[in-house]
């Protein structure tokens, strides 16, 4: 008899998680599992990638309105989500004072808020009892309050050393959870140092990459802006993520403008991605005059041929869980270079199949230079990338073992 899953997730936005959770359901065993999906947002240029053997749930009006921005609530009468985002957000302001944002790191308090509110009075997600319950991202209150399931499991995507939680709140929210699956060892550890309570039920299981998905995908070249990518005969280097604290993508017209001031002059930095940071790295574009070297490609459902015709992927990140990015690079067997952030050497092997590099403006140029002009390291990087090895293909099996134990 079949078990019955049910995977829960807030966005399936361009992102990394959400690339995770594509390449998790093109792997899962559909003759064995019967699996539903539920999303609180259905707007999401990935929505149309999800595999069609798995069942994606409805979307539900109030779970979708926790995305909207508070006039939109408001103009609309959803009072009750709007209250909730106002109560969330004097909490988070209240309890800064007593868990203050420390330098390097994320508040993670309003969020978990928010959702901890919500999920007190949103509807049930299903009217079925599954037989395990997976969170795909955290906050995890509405898994455990609004869907019945005889287990529960959550995922870690990110490094818990570089947030600022309420220690109280994430000592609730996780209790629930038999199993809490870690992306890497690294954020692994960084979760117990935090959490430690939780160390016994703490496994790891990698991000699973499709690679038959990003061979068809590459296939797919009527993307205009790419035309002017493959003509330019530069040097091409490459950055994807959003504009956000955590990327970092703010340094790269600093690294540009020292790469400028070093001489080297011959190349185009390319971003793709979105966020609410990008008007950080429009201006320092626009203060620097480097319209000519940083190029903005916006976001892009298939990033692939941009990154297979890259000279370089450079990831400068203060702090990842595990970069599916990063991996897609190597996949695609790129030169890569990455910030020494903490879970950085779950990625790379530093001088095998990438370089890892000081958080530093100067040291990120030195390393971007050093390696548009050494032909042969590029190669050497690019040759001992496996692309088998970086797809995670059996990590389902972990998960397999993990179901029939529960």
């Amino acid at each position: 008899m079949k078990k019955n899953i049910i995977i829960s997730t807030q966005l399936i936005e361009i992102g990394g998680v959400e690339k995770s959770l594509l390449g998790l359901l093109d792997s899962i065993d559909y003759e064995r599992y019967n699996v539903d999906v539920f999303i609180f947002n259905h707007d999401g240029a990935l929505k149309s990638l999800i595999n069609k053997n798995a069942r994606l749930l409805p979307e539900l009006p109030q779970y979708a309105a926790l995305f909207r921005p508070m006039r939109a609530l408001v103009t609309s009468g959803n009072w009750r989500t709007a209250a909730v985002k106002i109560m969330a957000t004097i909490k988070s302001k209240w309890k800064s004072l007593f868990y203050p944002p420390e330098k390097g790191k994320t508040s993670n308090l309003y969020h978990t808020y928010l959702i901890d509110y919500a999920s007190r009075f949103l509807p049930a997600v299903s009217d079925k009892t599954y037989d395990v319950c997976m969170s795909f991202l955290h906050p995890n209150f509405v898994e455990r309050r609004r869907i019945k399931a005889a287990s529960y499991w959550a995922w870690i995507h990110t490094d818990y050393s570089n947030l600022v939680i309420d220690p109280v709140a994430e000592n609730k929210m996780w209790a629930p959870f038999k199993h809490i699956i870690a992306v890497s060892e690294e954020c692994r550890n960084a979760f117990i140092s935090v959490l430690p309570r939780f160390e016994q039920r703490v496994g790891v299981i990698e991000n699973i990459i499709s690679y038959p998905y990003i061979m068809q995908e590459l296939r797919d070249r009527q993307d205009p802006a790419l035309d002017a990518y493959s003509a330019f005969s530069g040097y091409r280097i490459l950055t994807i993520g959003r504009f956000s604290y955590a990327k970092n993508l703010e340094v790269i017209p600093e690294v540009v403008r020292e790469m400028l001031r070093s001489g080297c002059k011959d190349f185009k930095w390319y971003i793709i991605g979105f966020g609410g940071d990008e008007h950080l790295v429009k201006d320092l574009i626009e203060q620097y005059g480097l319209q000519d070297h940083i190029i903005l490609l916006g976001k892009k459902k298939n990033p692939y041929s941009y990154l297979e015709q890259c000279d370089v992927y450079v990831q400068p990140s203060r702090f990842e869980g595990k970069s599916v990015s990063v991996r897609e690079a190597q996949l695609l067997k790129r030169p890569v270079i990455i910030a020494d952030y903490p879970t950085a050497p779950s990625q790379v092997r530093h001088g095998y199949d990438g370089l890892i590099v000081p958080l530093d403006t100067a040291a990120i140029a030195a390393a971007v230079m050093n390696l548009l002009g050494d032909s042969r390291l590029r190669q050497q990087l690019s040759d001992n990338c496996d692309p088998h090895r970086y797809t995670n293909a059996g990590e389902i099996e972990k998960i397999y073992r993990l179901i029939h134990e529960s």
